[in-house]
């Protein structure tokens, strides 16, 4: 059997909805897999970002999720694999690499288990493994997803509207920072004061980008529960988000747990080419941009 699946990047966070709410971009992972009939063992090869520091065998991301999944399903037993990835979503980012191979892992698994895709049980075992569904949600259904994990361990998504106005700039800095170390900055209680400000904030958000409400977005687009805190974490932060609202961005913030920025550009009105040079300049060459689109669909397979 063959198959070829696909995963996006995906950037959460996205001002005031911190850990619940993430867009899916044009920024593809892809995976070709092969089972073999003879004893050889599984094999991969990886391209683009990461191929040098990711294993090359079962102890990878993908075949990990793959494997835990069919144990999930009771399955103790599967064929050796030939696997060929290509990734373009940079690691340790804020791009939702992990997530992105976690959603291809649960995918394989469910291909070797019966041959179906079902996207409520990725979005529930991918989250499971990802530990949170926000960047998991947007990968698997795209678009802009607004996802929440109940205390009985049950995730749920509702996609939103983004107009097609929009153009995300991403700011990818030549350093990493894990999540693990980003979360822990962050405070253990907020004031009300500063969760009112954030619930406040998101209905102008969601208007925004559904609308194409520069206006709007410019007003939703803020934050007071984590982006401060991390901020001394990312060398050039601040005026890396102060160039690319001055040079036509109606909103910029941190993506994910960072290091990357992102910009939202409405491209009636700015060039987001001009944008991301801005951001390029302000981080003085410590990062390359990309000027990505908002995805209508999430992880699928290729025909």
């Amino acid at each position: 059997m063959k198959w070829r699946l696909r995963a996006p990047a995906t950037s959460a966070n996205l001002g005031p909805g911190f850990d619940c709410l993430g867009v899916a971009l044009d920024l593809w992972n892809e995976v070709e897999i092969e089972t073999l009939t003879n004893k050889n063992k599984t094999h991969l090869q990886l391209e683009g970002e990461g191929a040098a520091q990711l294993p090359h065998d079962e102890s990878h991301l993908m075949l990990r999720a793959a494997f835990d999944y069919l144990r999930q399903r009771g399955l103790s037993r599967w064929p050796r694999l030939r696997v060929s990835c290509l990734n373009r979503v940079p690691l340790a980012r804020g791009l939702g690499s992990s997530a992105a191979t976690r959603v291809l892992g649960v995918m394989l698994g469910q291909l070797l288990a019966d041959g179906s895709l079902d996207t409520q049980e990725t979005l529930r075992a991918a989250s499971r493994l990802e530990g949170h569904p926000d960047n998991v949600a947007p990968a698997v259904f795209g678009g802009l997803a607004c996802s929440l994990a109940e205390p009985d361990g049950t995730f749920y998504s509702q996609n939103w509207t983004v107009h097609d106005c929009w153009r995300v700039v991403v700011a990818i800095p030549n350093f990493t920072l894990e999540t693990e170390r980003s979360r822990a900055v962050l405070p253990a209680q907020l004031s009300r004061a500063d969760a009112i400000f954030n619930l406040a904030h998101l209905p102008w958000l969601l208007r925004g980008l559904g609308e194409g409400r520069a206006d709007w977005l410019r007003l939703g687009c803020q934050d007071r529960w984590h982006q401060d805190y991390r901020m001394p974490l990312i060398p050039g932060m601040g005026q890396v988000l102060q160039a690319a609202q001055q040079a036509g961005a109606c909103a910029a913030h941190l993506s994910g747990a960072g290091p990357t920025l992102a910009a939202w550009v409405d491209a009636r009105q700015h060039d987001p080419e001009r944008v991301a040079e801005a951001m390029e300049e302000a981080w003085l060459g410590r990062a390359r941009c990309k000027v990505l689109t908002v995805l209508g669909q999430g992880a699928h397979a290729l025909d």
